[in-house]
Formats: structure tokens, sequence, C-alpha cells
């Protein structure tokens, strides 16, 4: 280990040189990037009350919810466990290729939230490259709908972002969608979320 003399003159001759940097007369011509030069981030969707035609909607089995309308699919797979199907939606640029994707599925009436939550754990750890789940929350949507929404990070860094929500309607049936993608899109995600619904007694 370093003496702490020696850290201590290596932290002031740091210093002596930033203030010496500071205090050039000469500034450097391009240290800064102009903001028009850096990549801004796309804009957040408009959910479906902004632009109704912009959403259409779904079901997966008795829960119904609203989808991009620009979104390809439903794709059927039938090796991705209990993920039945997947839709890519597109980036806002051509440059940007399929955005986001999401995947569709369920559970059978009777599986328990534990239950549940260990299928979710394992075909996500499967399918989604780096999947590590970060937090979760429930709430009631409405008189028959539960949902909980799980978080997590993934992707080759494990820095992007996704969601998977488990809902469960009266009849004991959970539905399961899960959105990630290269961006974070609140607009995307909160318009899927605060659509999904089941009607009393489904």
């Amino acid at each position: 280990m370093r003496r702490r003399t020696v850290a201590a003159s290596a932290s002031a001759l740091a210093l002596i040189g930033l203030l010496t940097a500071c205090g050039s007369s000469d500034a450097p011509s391009k240290a800064l990037a102009e903001i028009s030069d850096v990549p801004q981030p796309p804009s957040p969707r408009q959910g479906p009350q902004e632009d109704p035609s912009g959403w259409q909607e779904t079901t997966i089995g008795a829960m119904r919810l609203l989808l991009p309308a620009d979104a390809t699919g439903p794709t059927a797979h039938e090796d991705w466990g209990q993920y039945t199907s997947s839709y890519d939606i597109p980036g806002q640029s051509e440059e940007n290729g399929a955005a986001h994707r999401i995947l569709t599925g369920q559970l059978s009436a009777g599986t328990s939230a534990n239950g549940a939550r260990q299928v979710v754990d394992r075909l996500n750890s499967l399918l989604i490259e780096n999947y590590v789940e970060i937090d979760r929350i429930s709430w009631d949507q409405d008189d028959a709908t539960g949902i909980e929404r799980i978080a997590f990070y993934w992707g080759p860094t494990g820095a992007a972002c996704g969601w998977t929500w488990l809902t469960a309607g009266n009849s004991g049936e959970i539905a399961i969608v899960t959105l990630f993608g290269s961006t974070v899109d609140d607009g995307l995600r909160n318009g899927i979320e605060e659509s999904m619904t089941y009607s009393e007694g489904e």
C-alpha cells in the first residue's frame, strides 16, 4: 500500500496541474461538443388518450390491453415456454430497427403468486440476455384486475431496462406481458400498463 505522504503528494500535484490548466489563457477550442452533435434519446410515444389511432386492442386470454398500432406480430412461439407470442415495435428512425419487443403468454388458473414469479424468473433468465430483477410492485388496477410489475436490467452491459407484468382476473387466470428494448420509452410503458384490464367475472 502507498504511504499517506505519497498519496498526499500525488493529490497536491494533480491539484496544481488542474489549477494551472484552469488559469491558462489558451482555452481548448473543441473541448465540448455542441448539443446538436450529441445523440438525443427519442421522444416518449404518445399514449392512447393523446393518440388513439396509434394504438390497437389485443387480448391475452380474458385480459384486454392496448399495443402500438405499428407493432409487428403476433409471432407465434412454440419453444418459449409460457410465452406464446411476441411483437416487435420499430424505432423512430430507420437505422434504429426494432427498438422494443413485447412477449405475451398465460399461466393456468390456480397458479400461486410465488409459482408465477418463479416461472417468470426462469423464462426471462433463459430468453433475455443478462436478465436481473431489480424491483417488484403490486396494485389493484380496478375492481377486477390485479397487477404485479417486475422491473429488470438486461442487455450486453446489463444497463438496459425492461418490465414484466403479471395480471390476474377474478377467474384466477394469469397473463404475462414483458416489454424490453434498447431505450426507455415511458409513454410506451405507461400506455400498455394503464390499458390492462379484465371485465367483472373474468
